[in-house]
């Protein structure tokens, strides 16, 4: 596993970029009005400064259409010596394409430093949040056989995941002990990381321990500086 970058953390008077790389609902009309109030309690909780990324309020259709100017907006952030955090608008999927604009313009930072290549699943803990957000269970099993494909199951050590059904529990078994052919690998289920309360935050690349006998996780080193 390689060594984790660890950011510095942030500190009262910083600058924090608010971006909208997936989804561009915060500058819809509708929905503007509660995005200010949101960067205003941040503001005022964090004492903090709030920035938008150029793009990051133009509203979901012109987001959609010009993912270019999402991957902008990402650069933009990254490389502007003020901005100390990066908060997105919006999660979701659609993010997929910005990468390959990000890889085209050669702004390798983010595909090298952030994203895992094979020798990043050695000996790792997967955090899976396995349920599919449209509510489709076929979803789920498609995501997971990805992973398969992937080689991710191959080395690492265990997999953590939210509250599970037992159509769900039945699906990860499955491919990870009939198909993987990892009957070995530890799954720790329940686990307060994805979307519900209370919500952990998992510092990518952190040292963590799994204590199957409680059962227990424990995040071992810090997630900033």
């Amino acid at each position: 596993m390689k060594d984790l970058i660890v950011p510095a953390k942030l500190n009262e008077g910083d600058t924090v970029a608010f971006i909208s790389v997936s989804g561009g609902r915060a500058g819809d009309k509708d929905m503007i009005s509660r995005y200010l109030l949101g960067k205003r309690r941040f503001e005022k909780i964090f004492n903090v400064k709030v920035v938008e990324t150029p793009n990051a309020l133009k509203g979901s259709e012109y987001l959609y259409e010009h993912p270019e100017k999402r991957a902008e907006d990402l650069m933009w952030a990254l490389k502007n010596d003020s901005v100390k955090g990066i908060v997105c608008n919006q999660g979701g999927d659609d993010s997929y394409r910005v990468f390959p604009i990000l890889i085209r313009r050669s702004f390798m930072v983010i595909p090298t430093k952030y994203f895992p290549g094979p020798d990043m699943w050695e000996d790792s803990v997967i955090a899976l949040e396995h349920e599919s957000v449209y509510g489709n269970k076929s979803a789920g099993l498609h995501r997971l056989r990805a992973f398969a494909a992937a080689g991710a199951f191959d080395r690492a050590k265990a997999v953590i995941t939210g509250p599970l059904d037992k159509e769900s529990e039945e699906t990860i078994l499955k491919v990870i002990c009939r198909e993987v052919h990892r009957p070995d690998m530890v799954i720790l289920e329940n686990v307060d990381f994805i979307h519900r309360t209370p919500m952990t935050v998992l510092p990518t690349g952190a040292l963590t321990e799994i204590n199957c006998g409680v059962p227990k996780i424990e995040i071992l080193e810090p997630g900033v500086s």
